[in-house]
């Protein structure tokens, strides 16, 4: 999936288009950065992130960080049950006969049952895109800083990730950045939910405060809409 829209990628470093892909690794040619491929995954992650940085993203880390997740991988206690639903209302905003692109933030191990939900819109080409190394992805990126140029997304799926995020009103602007005019945003946030992924659980919301937080987007039904 990631050759359909490669030709959208920027620099993570210096936000240049000038980029280009080779078996290994992503070269900048403005800046001079590279960025590794591993197991056939971009990726696209600032130099400079602190928090993850690029070496975590090697084979031998990602072979050991898969195995230690399979091991202690326990099931969410947390279960929406209008999910799917919710996320065949999305669907049918974007609807359209031309092919669309949706971008699932925080993709976490969604890909198969996502496919299965949209199995019958053939339209549609999903990214999926993670920070967790554990993640099933096409690519790992940081969502704060979404390694995309303007307007390519007809919409995009972001589900129990923002308050997993240092900053989610710098998140929600990647976000619309990224979505074509008109485009679609599903987002879902728990609020009545323990601490769950550890360090990383920062905020909940109301439905007051996620419409504050989606508040460049007009909201429809259970869709917000650009």
């Amino acid at each position: 999936m990631i050759r359909s829209v490669q030709h959208y990628f920027r620099c993570p470093d210096c936000h240049s288009l000038n980029i280009v892909f080779s078996e290994n690794q992503i070269h900048c040619d403005q800046c001079a950065a590279n960025f590794p491929i591993t197991n056939g995954k971009p990726v696209l992650i600032r130099h400079d992130n602190k928090v993850f940085p690029l070496e975590g993203y090697t084979d031998a880390k990602l072979e050991k960080n898969k195995r230690a997740f399979c091991k202690g991988s326990i099931f969410s206690p947390s279960i929406n049950l209008n999910y799917q639903d919710n996320l065949k209302a999305f669907a049918r905003v974007i609807a359209s006969d031309k092919p669309a692109y949706i971008l699932v933030i925080g993709s976490g191990q969604q890909k198969e049952w996502l496919e299965k939900i949209f199995a019958n819109i053939k339209q549609f080409t999903f990214i999926y895109c993670d920070i967790d190394s554990n993640a099933e992805v096409d690519l790992f990126c940081d969502a704060h800083e979404l390694p995309f140029v303007e307007r390519v997304f007809h919409g995009v799926i972001i589900t129990a990730v923002l308050e997993h995020v240092l900053y989610p009103e710098r998140v929600v602007n990647e976000i619309h950045r990224v979505l074509v005019d008109g485009g679609a945003i599903y987002s879902e946030i728990p609020f009545m939910q323990q601490v769950h992924e550890g360090a990383y659980d920062f905020t909940r919301y109301t439905l007051s405060g996620h419409r504050l937080l989606m508040n460049q987007f007009q909201e429809l039904s259970n869709c917000l809409v650009d």
